[in-house]
């Protein structure tokens, strides 16, 4: 198959590579850069189509992000602009959750077609936190199994089981050596990297999330007073 879209991540940006050492489909390298429109990234191998997630930049953003830029640019700002972007591509990169948990303002594109990306909304229970992925005629479902621990299914059927690492980085979002199924394909290593890195692997429960909640609160009616 043949990328024909988007295309690669610009050097001169704000960026992370992370090789992951050969598994069913052999290595694997993640990309995350900082588009002009957000966060971006990039999943892809010798033997494995290649992933592209990026956010969908409405006309009005875009306007106010380059309006922005070019006063930057007028004002002789460029070196401390590119300080600022990469301050934030720092903050971006340890974030759980790298994109949007808006379906509509995340885009996914596997070798250059589209594909439906559809994150939870993330509530209070942990399977709001899950994230599920349409690539042509499968379906594949990221299931936050634990605090820490996540599941990757394709049409019902496990692919691999994740963990996070102790804090998300940049470059080691989770750990490398994930626990494969057997009759793993290359689309399912492809999109089980994705997933891993996009957002987050394993989420707090109902009642953690409650009290975080009521914590929450108690603090914002705290500071209202």
């Amino acid at each position: 198959m043949t990328e024909q879209n988007p295309a690669r991540p610009d050097p001169s940006r704000p960026c992370s590579v992370r090789e992951i050492v050969p598994g069913p489909a052999g290595p694997v390298r993640t990309e995350l850069a900082l588009a002009p429109s957000g966060g971006q990234l990039m999943v892809s191998g010798p033997n494995i189509p290649l992933v592209s997630v990026q956010p969908v930049e409405s006309a009005l953003g875009r306007n106010r992000r380059e309006r922005a830029e070019a006063a930057a640019l007028a004002r002789g700002k460029l070196s401390a602009h590119e300080k600022y972007r990469a301050r934030r591509f720092r903050a971006w990169a340890a974030q759980p959750d790298l994109f949007s948990r808006n379906a509509v303002a995340v885009s996914m594109t596997v070798d250059g077609a589209q594909a439906e990306l559809r994150p939870g909304r993330g509530h209070l229970e942990r399977s709001s936190f899950d994230v599920r992925a349409q690539v042509g005629e499968r379906s594949y479902l990221l299931s936050q199994s634990g605090r820490r621990a996540g599941q990757v299914l394709r049409d019902g059927r496990l692919v691999a089981e994740l963990r996070r690492s102790s804090r998300y980085q940049k470059d080691h979002r989770y750990e490398g050596d994930l626990a494969w199924e057997a009759g793993v394909d290359h689309l399912d290593v492809a999109i089980t990297h994705t997933f891993a890195t996009a957002y987050r692997v394993g989420a707090d429960g109902f009642f953690l999330n409650l009290l975080k909640l009521s914590g929450l609160l108690v603090l914002t009616a705290a500071l209202g007073g």
